[in-house]
């Protein structure tokens, strides 16, 4: 600050104006590159430090908000993107098997080939049939649980008319019942009779002969 000579009523004027020269003169070269108290800058001339963010426009400036080209701090809503597209292909992107938290994943999607009820996916990532060389751990052989059969599972293969199931003594088998144990048909007899041999009778009436 300048320091300024004070003048007194009786001071000579020649002496009262060198004083006063000389004040204006002190204060010019405090106010030398002073600006005015009302001035402007350039763009240019913000070289250091952080516009505060209300000072660049009207409105509430937040996360949520952006500045408009009229000034105007708001949020910007979907009318407000130009030239966005009508679909986004995904991009090229990976997700953690953690990220999967609903839904079911398509069996298409988890290997190639064709699943189906008879397919399963193999350890290469493909569906195929499992086959009996691929059962680990396999036992040789199989005991059977107990079970039934209809008659008509016995294979007639070797079997002629009027032969029954026969133990042969190691297996059964298709044979003969020979004797009076034949399996022949019923002969009916309605009156006395004389009997032969190897024969069965059904008798169809009473008080016979026979």
């Amino acid at each position: 600050m300048a320091n300024l000579t004070y003048l007194s009523l009786d001071d000579p004027v020649d002496a009262s104006v060198t004083v006063i020269n000389a004040n204006f003169a002190a204060l010019n070269t405090d106010l030398d590159g002073k600006a005015a108290a009302s001035h402007t800058h350039s763009a240019s001339d913000i070289v250091s430090g952080v516009i505060a963010a209300a000072r660049l426009g009207t409105g509430t400036p937040s996360v949520s908000t952006f500045l408009r080209g009229d000034g105007q701090w708001a949020a910007v809503s979907w009318a407000d993107v130009a030239g966005k597209p009508s679909t986004f292909p995904p991009a090229t992107h990976t997700h953690n098997a953690g990220d999967i938290t609903s839904g079911v994943i398509a069996v298409a999607r988890l290997g190639s080939g064709s699943p189906s009820s008879t397919n399963f996916l193999r350890g290469d990532g493909q569906w195929a049939t499992v086959s009996w060389a691929d059962v680990a751990g396999k036992p040789t052989t199989f005991t059977p649980s107990a079970h039934t059969h209809p008659p008509s599972d016995i294979q007639q293969a070797g079997a002629s008319t009027g032969q029954a199931l026969v133990w042969n003594g190691s297996q059964w088998a298709p044979g003969t019942i020979s004797g009076a144990n034949s399996p022949t048909p019923l002969t009916a007899v309605s009156s006395s009779t004389t009997l032969a041999s190897n024969t069965r009778y059904r008798v169809t009436a009473n008080n016979l002969t026979l």
